[in-house]
C-alpha cells in the first residue's frame, strides 16, 4: 500500500505529465519572445545607466568649464572620479567650441589620454552629433576607438550654463563588449543567432569581427524580405518556411535587437514537448528511478542511478536545448527528478 509520501510523489508526476502535454508551439513561442524582450530590457538598462552618468557628469562639469581659464587638470581628475563609478566606461572627455590645440581651445579627459596634434575635435562625429541634438544626448554610430582599439559608441551632449551659453561638449566612450555578453547569456537553442544592428541594418555585434559595421544583416543572412518590417517597427516576429525571426527596438540608441532561429530546430523542440511519446519517456524514467531507490532502501545496496535515461538518443545540442527550455518554462517538478 502506498504511504502518504508515495501518493504525493505520484500526484506530482501526474501533474508533471499534464504540464508536459500542455507545452506547445504557443508556449515555446511565448518563451522565445520573452527572452528577446529580456535581452532588449537588459541592453536598454545598460544604456540608461550610461545616459544617467553622462547627465550627472555634465552638471558637475559646468563649474569647471564656465571659467574664463579652464583648469584642465582638475577637470580631468573629476572625470576620473566619475568614470570609476560605472564599469564599461572607457573614457570621459570634454572640449570647448574651438579646435583643442588652437588659442583658447582645450581638451580634458579621464585616463590621462592626450590627443595627437592632427586630431580635430570639431570634425569628430560625437561633437557634430551633439550640436545637432540641441541639448539632448546624441549617440554616435559604433566605431573603433583610436585610443583603445576597441569597438565603442560615444554619447555626447552640449553643455550650457545658466544663461544658456554654449560652453562645449562632454562625451563618454562606452565599450560594446557588454552588449555582446548580454546576448550570449540568452543562447538556449541550437543554431540560434542574436545580433544588434544599426538603423541601416549593419551589424553592431557579430562573432565575426570583420562584419561589424561593414556588413548588412539582411543581405548576409538572406533576410531582405524582412528589412522593412524589422527597421520600421518597435517589435516584430514572424516564422516562414526557413526561420523564426523576432526583433525589438532599443530606445535612445535607436538600435535593433534581432533574434533568429532555424525553423527546423524550433519545430523539433515544439513537437518534442507536445507529443505523448515524450511524456511517456519521462514517466518511464521516473518510475525506473523510484524502483531503483526502493531497492536501494530495501537491501541497503549502493546501486548507481544513471542520469542519462531522459536523453533518449537525442543529439547533444538538442538535449541541452530541451533542458534549458524546460528550465525557462519553470517545470520545476521535472527538473527536481533530473537532479535528485
Amino acid at each position: 500500500m502506498l504511504n502518504h509520501h508515495s501518493g504525493e510523489r505520484f500526484n506530482n508526476i501526474n501533474n508533471l505529465l499534464i504540464s508536459l502535454r500542455r507545452v506547445s508551439y504557443t508556449q515555446i513561442t511565448a518563451t522565445t519572445r520573452e527572452n528577446a524582450a529580456r535581452m532588449s530590457d537588459q541592453i536598454s538598462a545598460v544604456i540608461d545607466s550610461h545616459v544617467a552618468l553622462l547627465e550627472h557628469t555634465v552638471i558637475g562639469a559646468i563649474p569647471y568649464i564656465q571659467e574664463e581659464v579652464v583648469d584642465k587638470d582638475s577637470l580631468s581628475i573629476y572625470f576620473d572620479d566619475i568614470q570609476a563609478t560605472l564599469g564599461n566606461v572607457l573614457m570621459i572627455y570634454c572640449t570647448n567650441n574651438l579646435r583643442w590645440n588652437s588659442p583658447g581651445g582645450y581638451c580634458a579627459s579621464s585616463t590621462g589620454w592626450f590627443p595627437q596634434e592632427s586630431w580635430n575635435n570639431l570634425e569628430r562625429s560625437w561633437y557634430q552629433d551633439a550640436k545637432k541634438a540641441q541639448g539632448n544626448i546624441a549617440f554616435t554610430m559604433p566605431y573603433i576607438d583610436a585610443a583603445t582599439g576597441k569597438l565603442i559608441f560615444a554619447m555626447a551632449r552640449t553643455v550650457f550654463d545658466k544663461d544658456l551659453r554654449d560652453l562645449g561638449v562632454v562625451s563618454e566612450n562606452v565599450s560594446i563588449e557588454t552588449m555582446g555578453n548580454i546576448l550570449n547569456e540568452y543562447i538556449f537553442m541550437p543554431q540560434q543567432q542574436t545580433f544588434l544592428i544599426t538603423q541601416e541594418g549593419l551589424f553592431i555585434t557579430n562573432p565575426d569581427e570583420s562584419a561589424v559595421m561593414t556588413k548588412d544583416l539582411f543581405a548576409e543572412l538572406g533576410l531582405e524580405r524582412y528589412r522593412n518590417q524589422v527597421l520600421s517597427a518597435p517589435s516584430f516576429s514572424q516564422m516562414d518556411e526557413e526561420v523564426f525571426i523576432s526583433s525589438s527596438l532599443i530606445p535612445k540608441a535607436n538600435w535593433f535587437l534581432v533574434y533568429i532561429i532555424p525553423k527546423r530546430n524550433y519545430i523539433f523542440l515544439c513537437r518534442q514537448y507536445s507529443s505523448p511519446d515524450c511524456s511517456n519517456r519521462y514517466c518511464a524514467f521516473y518510475i525506473g528511478y523510484r524502483c531503483v531507490s526502493f531497492l536501494h532502501a530495501l537491501h541497503s545496496q549502493a546501486f548507481p542511478i544513471p542520469k542519462v535515461f531522459f536523453r533518449h538518443h537525442l543529439p547533444k545540442e538538442i538535449f541541452q536545448a530541451q533542458y534549458r527550455i524546460m528550465e525557462r518554462l519553470k517545470l520545476q517538478a521535472f527538473l527536481r527528478v533530473l537532479t535528485e
